[in-house]
């Protein structure tokens, strides 16, 4: 064991161990498994990150570099305006890598849970991302089937989730779609949803789009692939179920929380 790296996390191998040596050697084969899941995952990150960051950095700087030499004032003003849209992307996508690494399960430590009124959160998201979907002329709209639905849960991580459902939605919806955030209860459960009539998801696709950086090919969106991989985080954290459920007779898509 003195000659071990400290790179080589497999589990010991002593062989004849004393039967009262064994429950310890069980417990440090334990700790190593999981330590050296986190540091899978941290790595498997880190390298996703980079590659993530990588191509938009270089895109806003070619951008830029074009606008310096531009003499054109029509043509330099359309090529800041897209380094700026650029910048708004990378910015948005450096945010969400971080939820998603503060709400990793092998990253949480601890999460202190208390009652909250999702109603209560969810009417406060979907109010302050109006002037998103105003700008996207998406009709955003809240409704619930009750006054007050106290689940316990954490309150930031929460709103992360119903953040990301409502970008996500409002992400895929065409212009004059039309977005709905319902909180109701089912069957003894306190179910989240966010509805929109946008295009939806092809059938082979829909276990794929909760994992990280997987985006549905066709829309011409220019999403991260992250939304719905911090959405299934923040929910397993809270021992719910996020599903898409399928409603045949309408055409776009309803994530629920449960």
């Amino acid at each position: 064991m003195s000659k071990r790296s400290y790179l080589d996390l497999s589990e010991i191998d002593l062989p004849n161990v004393p039967t009262e040596v064994m429950i310890l050697v069980n417990s440090v084969n334990s700790l190593m498994r999981q330590l050296e899941g986190v540091l899978n995952t941290q790595n498997r990150f880190i390298a996703d990150a980079a590659h993530q960051l990588r191509t938009p950095l270089a895109g806003a700087q070619a951008q830029l570099e074009l606008a310096l030499s531009e003499t054109n004032p029509e043509q330099h003003q359309q090529l800041l305006g897209s380094v700026n849209e650029s910048l708004e992307r990378l910015s948005h996508t450096i945010s969400q890598l971080l939820s998603l690494a503060r709400n990793q399960r092998e990253a949480v430590q601890h999460v202190t849970l208390t009652p909250v009124d999702l109603i209560e959160l969810a009417q406060d998201v979907t109010t302050n991302m109006v002037p998103a979907a105003i700008k996207k002329r998406i009709d955003l709209g809240f409704e619930s089937t009750t006054d007050h639905a106290m689940v316990i849960g954490d309150a930031r991580r929460l709103k992360e989730m119903i953040y990301n459902l409502i970008d996500t939605a409002l992400l895929y919806t065409p212009a004059k779609g039309k977005v709905t955030v319902s909180v109701k209860r089912e069957t003894g459960e306190i179910v989240l949803s966010v509805e929109d009539n946008g295009p939806g998801i092809p059938k082979d696709e829909k276990e794929k789009v909760f994992e990280r950086f997987h985006r549905v090919m066709g829309t011409g969106t220019d999403g991260s692939g992250l939304g719905l991989a911090i959405v299934k985080e923040i929910a397993q954290l809270h021992q719910a179920v996020v599903e898409i459920v399928d409603e045949p007779k309408q055409k776009g898509l309803n994530i629920q929380v449960s």
